[in-house]
């Protein structure tokens, strides 16, 4: 298979599909490189240093001088999400963080943050005397794949503090993201603790 890339095309990643005779679509990405010769001179700054910091893969210092691709990393302080890199006109480049430059020219790279609208989750602990005074509380939480059932949380007694949960959903199956383990798509099973019976959700 051979392809016809123009020689003024931006390079990067960008995302191609392959069609068939019979309609079977491949859908992939394509990284686009110059061929580096000469040794340019690569740079990363952040727009704001109480948002974030900007730095270069492999080495401490703001810029290199290399033929090699160049990979940069935008870290956003708390409060804070990553936006956008910039180039010196102020174009946006790319949104990818780490970003990868494949390009043979000298560039200077500028990572753009935004504030983080929804803050950082606090636990509200105004209803929390009365989940300990009814003894209504999440008391296991398990999954069941191919006949087998693993309990991933279990409580005997109603815990000191609150806790959130992040989840994603894809269509019938729950991802879960625990530390420590892999993300599993499986099916979710719930017990609450009730005083008086177990009830299954």
């Amino acid at each position: 298979l051979a392809m016809a890339i123009p020689a003024n095309v931006a390079t990067g990643r960008v995302k191609a599909c392959l069609t068939l005779s019979d309609g079977t679509k491949f859908q992939y990405s394509l990284a686009l490189k110059d061929q580096i010769t000469t040794a340019r001179t690569v740079s990363v700054a952040t727009a704001d240093a109480n948002q974030g910091t900007a730095s270069i893969e492999g080495t401490s210092a703001s810029a290199v001088t290399n033929t090699d691709y160049v990979t940069i990393k935008a870290t956003p302080k708390a409060g804070y999400d990553f936006l956008n890199w910039t180039d010196k006109a102020g174009a946006i480049v790319s949104t990818d963080n780490p970003y990868t430059y494949y390009g043979a020219a000298e560039a200077a790279f500028t990572a753009n943050f935004i504030v983080n609208k929804w803050g950082t989750p606090t636990e509200d602990q105004s209803d929390f005397n009365d989940i300990r005074n009814y003894q209504q509380y999440l008391s296991e939480i398990s999954v069941k794949q191919y006949d087998k059932e693993t309990v991933l949380y279990e409580a005997n007694e109603c815990p000191s503090q609150l806790f959130n949960t992040a989840t994603q959903r894809s269509r019938r199956r729950l991802y879960l993201g625990l530390e420590g383990r892999r993300r599993h798509a499986v099916h979710l099973s719930e017990r609450l603790h009730r005083p008086e019976r177990r009830r299954r959700i």
